[in-house]
């Protein structure tokens, strides 16, 4: 009998245990795991580039360039004058040389990369024909004229950008050479349209080298007589054309 009652009394306790209320609880951790958020770094974009903060997207204000290169033309003589006018009328005569130049502009931003340049240039072309060749052209002096242009900044690094250079080009004693006859010459200042185009790669953030292109056309106008005669003083018509390549040193001031 007391056997029993020990029995009824260990499984009425085990029923308790087994309620929810009375569940034994697991002793807590007094452990905090604590979760650090590192923030990720933003990804680099192509044209986050070290000059973008000096540049600004627009390579703006003063740029000079000091360009040499090679140059190949014609000259197209209708008259030159003189007795012997008949033997060289009408007639080209090809022509190739040399030439430096230097050239100052004003980059002026209209949106973003894009905007226009003023400014002005002055050069020396120099001509060598052959000796016996009946027209026999001299160095040219450039003189400083009148440059405006539209100019493109892709990036820091890479700038694009053409411009017309209108200005006065002088040649002391343009020699004809006719066989058996003395020499005749003439000094004359013709009137230059000059269209470049331009590809500035930055070595540095003021430095660039320039890969530069022209195309010419040169005009001899004839002056009239003040009394308004229409004879020409100077008889004489010819014109010039020519491309020009060549490499340059830009300096952008910051």
């Amino acid at each position: 009998m007391k056997r029993a009652s020990t029995l009824v009394l260990s499984a009425f306790l085990a029923s308790l245990s087994a309620l929810p209320g009375l569940a034994e609880e697991e002793p807590a951790d007094d452990t905090v795991m604590e979760t650090i958020a590192v923030p990720e770094a933003a990804p680099t974009r192509p044209s986050d580039h070290p000059w973008e903060r000096f540049v600004r997207g627009f390579r703006r204000e003063h740029q000079f360039a000091l360009s040499l290169g090679l140059s190949r033309g014609q000259w197209q003589v209708q008259r030159f004058g003189g007795d012997a006018d008949d033997q060289i009328k009408d007639q080209g005569f090809r022509s190739a040389g040399a030439w430096t130049k230097f050239q100052y502009s004003y980059h002026i931003q209209i949106y973003r990369g894009f905007g226009y340049l003023l400014g002005s240039s002055t050069g020396y072309h120099y001509e060598h024909p052959p000796a016996q060749q009946t027209w026999q052209p001299v160095p040219g002096v450039q003189f400083p004229g009148v440059l405006a242009g539209f100019v493109l900044n892709i990036n820091p690094v890479l700038r694009l950008s053409t411009a017309l250079d209108v200005y006065l080009e002088r040649y002391n004693r343009i020699v004809r050479h006719l066989p058996n006859k003395p020499d005749t010459s003439i000094s004359v200042t013709l009137q230059a349209y000059d269209l470049g185009f331009f590809v500035d790669v930055f070595y540095e953030l003021n430095w660039a080298i320039r890969l530069e292109t022209h195309a010419r056309q040169l005009y001899y106008l004839r002056p009239k007589r003040q009394n308004g005669d229409p004879d020409f003083p100077v008889d004489a018509t010819f014109r010039k054309e020519d491309r020009w390549l060549g490499l340059a040193l830009v300096f952008h001031l910051l």
